[in-house]
């Protein structure tokens, strides 16, 4: 197996999915990552099964959903029905929610609010019982408070994957975390942490390390800003919606996490206030100059030999798996073509050979 693993990532717009699944397997990729924002995009684990379908080896995850949009129930049944079709090739990624809880007049769901719910999510998705009182998750109106029943269920599980599919082995839980408690709680209870703390070695170390204290063993990737561009400036303007949206994880409600310079922690605190979620992760947002600023220390960008020796500086520090935030999609799509063709060709080849 080769040392990373290569992820990149799609809005699941119906219609466009099983052609580029069929490439991106072609082009190398490990995996393929669906956002999941019913607002802004088609539904994910429709695209997961369409994406599967078209290929033979490439992995397909949400990325990411959230605590609050589906009842853990319905979200280890649905990925546990696309991994099933998929021959084992399903993740679940998840966070505490951004976009699609913002179009739902939402902040992103309190931590203590995602850990219950990755507990539920584990027990349903090993096909163990949930206690009722747990299951009923948000709901006021009780089985039973004016509803006749000869009987009623006595918990809450999944008995179709229990009874028909014993010897399927649950879908591993991905957790993206930028903050300290998420990433604690990523190495307590998932089954890989996915970092998004932008690129700088200090915060990724800072990062690792922490989970590391938690538990030794869990395996680690990262959500991170790359673009081959020999031209910097260009590369930086391609990527610039992209390291904002990234960027802001790490300031979300105001306050900066995780080791800093003084000019990124001003950087940061301005980009908060200024962010549009109205041009989520599109250059035109105005915060984007701030993320213009961040380029140096939340992206890699620039030549394919330079963006090749700063993805393998983190690989050191024990990362395995990549995912690439490449240009984003409102800017040149001739230049962010050329970009994104000389990662998989000029960057992908090497780090897999090492």
């Amino acid at each position: 197996m080769a040392k990373f693993e290569f992820f990149t990532s799609m809005a699941p717009q119906p219609g466009t999915v099983a052609n580029a699944a069929r490439k991106l397997e072609a082009a190398g990729w490990t995996g393929l990552t669906f956002v999941d924002s019913q607002c802004l995009s088609g539904d994910p684990y429709i695209a997961m099964t369409v994406a599967a379908a078209a290929t033979t080896s490439l992995r397909v995850s949400t990325g990411v959903t959230n605590p609050l949009t589906r009842h853990p129930a319905v979200t280890a049944t649905v990925v546990s029905s696309v991994d099933i079709e998929s021959g084992g090739r399903a993740e679940l990624g998840i966070g505490r929610g951004d976009s699609a809880l913002a179009h739902l007049g939402l902040a992103p769901a309190p931590v203590a609010r995602l850990e219950e719910y990755l507990g539920m999510l584990r027990s349903y998705l090993r096909g163990e019982s949930v206690p009722l009182e747990l299951a009923k998750w948000n709901a006021t109106h009780r089985l039973g408070d004016n509803l006749p029943l000869h009987d009623a269920p006595s918990d809450s599980r999944l008995r179709w994957l229990r009874a028909g599919y014993k010897d399927h082995q649950p879908v591993p839980v991905c957790l993206v975390a930028s903050g300290p408690r998420v990433i604690t709680l990523g190495a307590r209870l998932a089954d890989r942490l996915l970092l998004a703390v932008g690129a700088e070695p200090a915060r990724v170390r800072w990062g690792v390390d922490m989970a590391r204290e938690v538990d030794k063993a869990i395996p680690i990737g990262m959500y991170v800003n790359v673009v081959v561009d020999d031209n910097v400036e260009r590369g930086v303007a391609l990527a610039a919606g992209g390291i904002t949206s990234f960027a802001r994880f790490s300031v979300m409600h105001g306050k900066v996490t995780g080791p800093v310079s003084a000019n990124d922690r001003s950087t940061l605190e301005g980009l908060s206030a200024d962010y549009q979620m109205s041009k989520h992760f599109q250059s035109g947002n105005q915060a984007a100059e701030q993320g213009q600023a961040l380029a140096k220390n939340f992206a890699i960008i620039g030549p394919a030999g330079y963006c090749t020796e700063r993805l393998q500086e983190l690989g050191e520090l024990g990362i395995d798996r990549f995912h690439i935030v490449g240009p984003t999609r409102d800017t040149d799509r001739e230049a962010a073509s050329v970009a994104t063709k000389r990662f998989v060709t000029e960057v992908m080849p090497v780090l897999a050979a090492t």
